[in-house]
C-alpha cells in the first residue's frame, strides 16, 4: 500500500480547516480503502472523532422514511464499532424523528455531536446512492446544519465519497437541480471537489518492490513501465495485472516478471471481461460518456453543446 497520509494530505488539511466537501474518484480507485484508514489514523490521533460511515444499504431508496432510517442505521453501527461509550438516540427517539423525514437527519448528528467531548468528522462513504427526494433531503439537511453551525451542534466536517459530483447525484438522471447547488451549499462544485489521484510511475515501483520485499521476486525495470502505460496509474489496474502476473501466470518466485508477463495478464484480463472492465462497458452505453467520446474516436471535436460536467464525468468514471 501507498501510505494513507501521503494519498490523503489534502483530505487531512481540509478535515483540519472545518471544510465540508466531496471526495469524487472512480470506481476502485482506493477510496474506501483510504477514507476508512484515515478514519480510524485521525481518531486515534485524539483531535477529533472520525467515523466513516458506509451507506450502501440506502442505495436506490428514493421515500425519505425508508431511506434515512438506513442512513440512521448506518451512523448507529458505526457508532457502535468505533464510539460505543458515544450517547447516541434511542431507537425510540430515531422512530419519533422519521415522523418528519426532513429533520431527521439534522436531530440525530446534532445529538451526536452534543454528545461527543471532541469535535466529530463524518466521512458518508457511497453517498450517491440516495437518488430522488432522499437525496435532495439528505444535501438539504447537511446544509441546515451547516448553516447553523455556530449555533448548534453540528459536525465539524463532512465528507461525501462518491463517484459523482454532487451537481450528478440530484440531476444526473433528468431532474430539476436543488437550487442552492454550487451558490451556498457547503459542497461548493467547483471549489471543494478532491479527488485521489492515480498512482504515480515512482509509486508503482515502490508498490512492486513492495512484493518483492515480502516474496522475493522481482519486476524489471520494463515490466514496471509496461504497469504505468497500460494503467495510467488507476489503483485497481495496477493491481490487477500484477496480481494476475505473480499470482496466477508466474507461481515460481525465482523467476522475475518482465514486460511480456504484464502483456499476457493485459490479455487475460481483456478476454475474461473481469468485473470492473464490464463496468466501463456499461458506461461506455450513456449519452453523456457518448457525447465526449464519439466525436474523438472519428478523429473530430466535441460539438460546442458538450458540458464541462460531461467532461469531468468520463475522466471519472474511466
Amino acid at each position: 500500500m501507498i501510505p494513507v497520509a501521503r494519498r490523503a494530505g489534502e483530505l487531512v488539511e481540509l478535515i483540519a480547516e472545518g471544510r465540508w466537501f466531496s471526495l469524487v474518484s472512480g470506481r476502485q480507485t482506493g477510496k474506501t480503502t483510504v477514507v476508512q484508514s484515515l478514519a480510524a489514523e485521525l481518531t486515534a490521533r485524539g483531535e477529533v472523532l472520525a467515523l466513516w460511515v458506509d451507506l450502501q444499504t440506502a442505495r436506490g431508496l428514493d421515500e425519505p422514511g425508508r431511506a434515512f432510517l438506513e442512513v440512521i442505521r448506518a451512523i448507529d453501527r458505526t457508532m457502535e464499532r468505533d464510539a460505543p461509550s458515544l450517547r447516541r438516540p434511542s431507537a425510540d427517539d430515531v422512530a419519533r424523528s422519521l415522523t418528519a423525514p426532513s429533520s431527521a437527519l439534522v436531530g440525530y448528528l446534532g445529538a451526536v455531536c452534543a454528545a461527543s467531548d471532541r469535535p466529530v468528522v463524518f466521512l458518508f462513504d457511497e453517498a450517491d446512492v440516495l437518488v430522488g427526494e432522499a437525496m435532495v433531503s439528505f444535501l438539504t439537511q447537511l446544509r441546515a446544519l451547516y448553516l447553523a453551525r455556530a449555533r448548534s451542534p453540528a459536525p465539524s466536517s463532512v465528507v461525501l465519497i462518491g463517484v459523482r459530483v454532487v451537481r450528478d447525484y440530484v440531476v444526473g438522471d433528468g431532474r430539476d437541480a436543488v437550487p442552492w447547488l454550487g451558490s451556498a451549499s457547503p459542497f461548493n462544485v467547483t471549489v471543494e471537489n478532491v479527488t485521489l489521484a492515480a498512482f504515480t510511475a515512482a509509486e508503482v515501483v515502490e508498490l512492486t518492490a513492495q512484493h518483492t520485499a515480502a516474496t522475493g521476486q522481482r519486476f524489471d525495470d520494463a515490466a514496471n513501465a509496461r504497469i504505468c502505460e497500460l494503467s495510467q496509474g488507476h489503483p485497481w489496474l495496477v493491481n490487477a495485472l500484477a496480481d494476475q502476473a505473480t499470482r496466477r501466470d508466474v507461481k515460481d518466485r525465482t523467476v522475475a516478471i518482465t514486460a511480456e508477463h504484464i502483456e499476457s495478464a493485459k490479455e487475460t484480463l481483456i478476454v475474461e471481461r473481469r468485473t470492473h472492465i464490464d463496468s466501463l462497458l456499461a458506461r461506455l452505453r450513456e449519452e453523456r460518456v457518448r457525447r465526449v467520446l464519439d466525436p474523438m474516436l472519428a478523429g473530430l471535436r466535441p460539438a460546442h453543446d458538450v458540458l464541462d460536467d460531461d467532461v469531468a464525468y468520463v475522466v471519472v468514471e474511466g
